[in-house]
């Protein structure tokens, strides 16, 4: 072999970008094997083309393609096999990460006007009128409070069941009463992105496009709702009230802050 156009790990260090410590690990684990080691000092050298695989060493880096994963593509010299079927794989895991980048977008994106809706609700300091489109949301059976750490507990239970079922989120969450024929149950909630298969669990119930009266308490009145909305308790229909935490710009945990909403009568 000539070597004279062999690369130091200084020199690949230089011309890839990549500190000589990441080299020698890529080396130790087995994907980036040196071309030639000069057996009498044990330095270890590099071709040009170790340039171009240390690219895409970076490159499964930075998309979480794990590295030790890589010596399936590679030869004994360190070229890549199959470099078609590793760019599949590269581009599998871009789109998932896509994915759950534009989902963080979008729950941010919701919790953005939650925040500009509770502080013009707290700032406002009255009963305010607010309308939603039909929404699922799914509901796991709870009467705790929701101040309680048994609530955050179960809720976030419920977030990684959510998680493993393929179910996006919103950010909406709290506790709920149903009251039909004048009997109620009671849950946690976490509204649900729409989706066709949220129809095909027990858990997840559909609410129509629904007008409700929202009010701010300083504590959590969930299950003495008829004293929040004596009004609107007076009437016979059946009722939905969601109990939430209100978030506003300034998070003060010792002046906690919570939304009530009652749903009114169907027009």
């Amino acid at each position: 072999m000539d070597h004279k156009d062999l690369l130091t790990i200084g020199k690949l260090a230089e011309l890839s970008g990549v500190h000589v410590k990441a080299l020698r690990y890529y080396d130790r684990i087995g994907i980036l094997p040196p071309a030639w080691v000069n057996e009498e000092n044990g330095y270890r050298y590099y071709s040009q083309e170790h340039i171009y695989l240390v690219e895409i060493i970076k490159l499964c880096a930075e998309i979480s393609i794990p590295l030790k994963d890589l010596k399936e593509y590679l030869s004994e010299d360190g070229s890549i096999e199959n470099i078609s079927e590793l760019a599949d794989v590269g581009i599998e895991m871009l789109k998932k990460r896509v994915k759950e980048f534009q989902e963080g977008l979008g729950f941010l994106e919701e919790l953005k006007k939650e925040i500009q809706r509770s502080s013009d609700m707290k700032e406002n300091n009255q009963a305010t009128l607010i309308e939603f489109d039909a929404t699922d949301y799914w509901l796991e059976p709870f009467d705790g409070r929701i101040d309680d750490i048994a609530y955050h507990t179960l809720l976030a239970k419920v977030f990684k069941k959510l998680e493993k079922l393929d179910l996006q989120t919103k950010y909406e969450m709290g506790t709920a009463l149903i009251y039909e024929e004048g009997t109620y149950r009671s849950y946690i909630f976490i509204a649900l992105e729409e989706k066709e298969k949220n129809s095909t669990f027990d858990s997840v119930i559909r609410v129509p496009a629904t007008s409700y009266l929202a009010k701010i308490t300083a504590e959590t009145r969930l299950t003495s709702a008829n004293e929040v909305f004596p009004e609107l308790f007076k009437k016979e229909h059946p009722k939905i009230i969601f109990e939430l935490e209100l978030i506003t710009v300034q998070m003060n945990r010792s002046l906690p802050r919570y939304e009530m909403r009652c749903s009114l009568p169907a027009k």
